[in-house]
C-alpha cells in the first residue's frame, strides 16, 4: 500500500516505482504516466503472456476482448 503524506502542498510530488504523482491542491494525479505498450492479436485463444490494454480477437466467435491486467481477465469490447 503506498503512503503519502497527510498534509501536501501544491505541486508536491511523490515517486513510488516508476511512477509519479503530483498534488494538485486537491488530489494526487499521475505526473509522468507510462506509455502503455498495446498488442492486437487475432487467434482462437487468448495470448499467453498478456499485458494490461492487450486487445485479442477471438476468431471463433468473431468478438473481441481487453485484457485488464490488475484483475487477469479478459473483458468483451
Amino acid at each position: 500500500m503506498a503512503i503519502f503524506p497527510n498534509n501536501p502542498s501544491t505541486d508536491d510530488q511523490i515517486t513510488l516505482g516508476d511512477i509519479t504523482y503530483s498534488w494538485n491542491g486537491t488530489a494526487w494525479e499521475i505526473y509522468n504516466k507510462p506509455i502503455p505498450r498495446q498488442t492486437y492479436v487475432e487467434s482462437s485463444s487468448p495470448p499467453s503472456s498478456p499485458q494490461e490494454g492487450d486487445v485479442w480477437k477471438n476468431t471463433s466467435i468473431e468478438k473481441k476482448f481487453k485484457y485488464l491486467g490488475q484483475e487477469n481477465v479478459w473483458i468483451e469490447r
